[in-house]
Parts: structure tokens; C-alpha cells; sequence
């Protein structure tokens, strides 16, 4: 975080007292002159629903923040449909309220964990033309709630789920963090180092299986991802952690994540998080962590399920034992389904309450070895031991 807690105290009085005076619009995007921002109409959310989250959501992570930490809101899930107003008045509302709770925590980044856009099946994104006017659009606003905006590309983010064109998603999605990040050449995977807690968030990209010619089937990392995790992502400096984030969780209940993949990530972490080597020839890989010392994965956060989840043992679901938490965030947007299985749990959602909007501010905290995940919205906050 980037200011004092007693400078966050006096906001956050002043904010309250602000909230106070009754309504305020979305604030994102350019007003095109005709009452509306960007050709999407904004309807005016009543800022007395969201009041009391706001400060409190606010008051919670300032108090967490104590000590050197790494602070995100984190989302997932938003499947936008700009042809649907009620969608595109639920994504909205979520981005405002990301928005007004970061005026007072100044997260250091804001987080979209995939599935940007609506299934494939209510709007046609048969051609790039289709994705990228959704795309656009999306991201445009999402960059205005944070100076630093990291994406994660979901299964419906991509030309009828399909694994697009590298360039074009780049251009598109990815291009305006240059500099900021580390990736191979424009892949939609890349990591973020945060020096002053000893962190790298490694990005991934879980293609769909009509995208992937040398890889698993289903829902899992090509060959050229997995050796860029291995070589790349996890070489990281002596007394670090790894924080990976992805759109589908590798232990997914209904089993849409290759167990190739899996039995290889699985492994290959193992051998990072214990100081060993592992060698795949198939998959082309071949490192030795040995010599790292003190170095660890914090943890793997996710969506996809529209559903929270908090795994510290996956056997219920695979055959393979992750050796850190896997941690999954709901839909923000309530107008998508989620399903309730075993250690998952889906929200009550209330049209008109503060159930309606569904997100997290996390705080790492490396002297406590813990992430709160401090909830708005529906659902619980959540306290993870990551080491």
C-alpha cells in the first residue's frame, strides 16, 4: 500500500461523509456528448446501497495493512454482454464500487481473474471483430479503478472460446502494461515482481482445447506455457514467493482441467516449493531448483466456478495433492450460474442489496504468512495460511 494508515483514517471520515450527500454516476469512460460513455448507457447507481461496504470494506483492509503488506481487489467473472443492459449495469456497478473502496486503500493493483466477456452462446463472437469490440470496451474501464490493471484471459475470452491469435489479444488486452511486466514475446502470460514484499505474481493463460496443438486436451498449459513457468516464472531470487493466479483451478471439481497438465504442474511446483529438480522429457522441460533457498508458492487464486472455494486439500477432486492452497473468488456479475459441489459454496445474490455485487480486497501479509481476503459484497471474508 502506498500511504499511512492515519492518512487512510481521515479518507475514509471524509469519504463517508461524502457518501452521505446521496447518488453519484459510475465516473468511467468518456462521455461521447450524448449522455452516454464510451456507446454503453450508464444508468445512476444509488450510492446509499453500497455505503456501509464501502467503509467498511476500506476500514477492514487499512486495519490489515498495518505492516509491509501486498493489497489487490480482485474480480472475476464479470461475462459482459454489451447488448444486454442489465449486464452491463451489474459490470459497472462492481467497477464502481472497486473504485471507490480503492480511493481510499490505494491497492497496489486490481486483478480481473478471467472471463471478461459473456458466453459465446448469447453473443456471437464468431469473428475477432465481435471479441474485440467486447474486449475493448471492458478493459477500457476496468484501467480507469487502478493505475496498475493485470488480466487473466478466461475460456469465454477468446473467439467462440477458442485460443485466439496471440497479437491480436495483445494489442488488445495486454499491450498497455509494456514495461510494467515481464511475458515471452506477446503470450498472455507474464508475471509482476512486488520487491517490497519478496513477491512475483505469475499471470497464467489456460487455453481452451481447440487452441492447443501441442498440448493437453481440455482446459490446461501448452508445452511452451509450462516451460516458461519453469524456466522463467519460478526462477525467482533467494527468500521470495510465487503467487500464481489463473482463470480455472487445476483441481476443478467437474474435471475440465487436464490431468496431463495437472501431473506436470503438479510435480514441477513440488520440486520448486522443495528445493529439487524435475525433468519431463515430453514436455520439454529439465530444471534444477536446488540451490534455492527459502523460496516458496504462496498460493493458486482462480474463478471460472462462480462459486468460492478455499482448497488445502484437492484429493477430493484429483489424484494429485497440490502443495499450496488453491483459492476461488465467485462471479461478480449474480446474472451468471454457479453450481454448488463439494467445498465449493455459491452466495445468495439479492437485486437491490449489497449481495448484488460479489469481489475481494486481498492483503498479503509476509509477517504473518497469511492472505486476508476481505469480501464485498455477498459472501464471507476469508483468512488462507500461505507458508
Amino acid at each position: 500500500m502506498r500511504a499511512s494508515s492515519c492518512n487512510y483514517l481521515c479518507l475514509v471520515l471524509l469519504y463517508a461523509a461524502y457518501l452521505l450527500c446521496g447518488c453519484q454516476t459510475t465516473g468511467l469512460g468518456e462521455n461521447n456528448g450524448d449522455g452516454n460513455k464510451d456507446g454503453v448507457s450508464f444508468d445512476i447507481i444509488p450510492v446509499d446501497v453500497f455505503k456501509d461496504e464501502v467503509i467498511d470494506t476500506a476500514n477492514k483492509t487499512i486495519e490489515l495493512s498495518s505492516s509491509p503488506c501486498l493489497v489487490l481487489n480482485i474480480l472475476s467473472d464479470s461475462h459482459e454482454n454489451l447488448e444486454d443492459t442489465e449486464s452491463v449495469y451489474l459490470v459497472n456497478q462492481t467497477y464502481t464500487n472497486i473504485k471507490r473502496v480503492d480511493s481510499l486503500v490505494h491497492a497496489d493493483a486490481v486483478v480481473h481473474l478471467g472471463d471478461i466477456l459473456a458466453a459465446a452462446d448469447t453473443v456471437n463472437y464468431s469473428e475477432w471483430s465481435g471479441v474485440n469490440k467486447h474486449l475493448s470496451s471492458n478493459i477500457s474501464r476496468l484501467r480507469t479503478l487502478n493505475p496498475d490493471c493485470y488480466v487473466v484471459l478466461g475460456n469465454h475470452d477468446g473467439i467462440d472460446g477458442e485460443y485466439v491469435d496471440e497479437m491480436k489479444v495483445y494489442a488488445t488486452v495486454f499491450g498497455y502494461n509494456e514495461g510494467k511486466v515481464v511475458r515471452e514475446g506477446r503470450s498472455p502470460w507474464y508475471f509482476k515482481d512486488y520487491p517490497a514484499v519478496k513477491t512475483r505474481i505469475v499471470f497464467l493463460a489456460v487455453p481452451s482445447r481447440d487452441g492447443i496443438e501441442d498440448g493437453p486436451p481440455l482446459y490446461g498449459f501448452q508445452s511452451r506455457q509450462m516451460q516458461w513457468i519453469a524456466n522463467t516464472a519460478l526462477n525467482v531470487e533467494n527468500g521470495w514467493r510465487v503467487l500464481f493466479m489463473g482463470h480455472i483451478s487445476p483441481c476443478h471439481p467437474n474435471g475440465n482441467f487436464a490431468a496431463e497438465s495437472r501431473e506436470v504442474f503438479g510435480p514441477l511446483t513440488d520440486a520448486f516449493i522443495n528445493h529439487k529438480s524435475y525433468s519431463n522429457q515430453e514436455w520439454g522441460i529439465s530444471v534444477d531448483y536446488s540451490s534455492k533457498e527459502d523460496v516458496t508458492i504462496l498460493a493458486y487464486i482462480c474463478g471460472h466456478a462462480h462459486a468460492d472455494a478455499v482448497i488445502t486439500d484437492n484429493s477430493v477432486f484429483t489424484d494429485y495433492c497440490f502443495s499450496f492452497p488453491i483459492i476461488v473468488i465467485g462471479a461478480c456479475n449474480r446474472i451468471v450460474y454457479g453450481n454448488d459441489s463439494e467445498g465449493y459454496a455459491c452466495n445468495v445474490r439479492v437485486p437491490g442489496t449489497v449481495t448484488d455485487d460479489l469481489w475481494d480486497t486481498m492483503v498479503y501479509r509476509p509477517d504473518l504468512k497469511k492472505m486476508f481476503f476481505v469480501r464485498f459484497g455477498s459472501g464471507d471474508d476469508r483468512v488462507v495460511d500461505v507458508e
